[in-house]
């Protein structure tokens, strides 16, 4: 699913897009993952603040992905490694 090209999303559109539930989109609103107005009552989520989310998620994995290669790399580091065939 592709994030509506609008600068000003629903709830709905936003949990579509990351294939969660409006009550995580809400929560991410109270935990301020996400930056939110709320004209007459109603939320509304700004674009920019779910594409932020994403950057930041995907390099908080890039970051995770790197470590765990370096803790493997560390603890390899002077053995061989024998690749068995099947």
């Amino acid at each position: 699913m592709n994030l509506p090209d609008k600068e000003i999303l629903r709830p709905q559109e936003v949990a579509d897009y990351f294939s969660v539930s409006k009550r995580t989109i809400f929560r991410w609103c109270i935990e301020e993952k996400i930056k939110y107005c709320k004209p007459n009552g109603v939320i509304r989520i700004f674009r920019n603040s779910v594409l932020e989310l994403v950057q930041k998620t995907e390099n908080a994995h890039i970051e995770s992905i790197k470590e765990v290669e370096s803790k493997i790399t560390a603890s390899h580091k002077g053995r061989r490694i024998i690749s068995k065939g099947i």
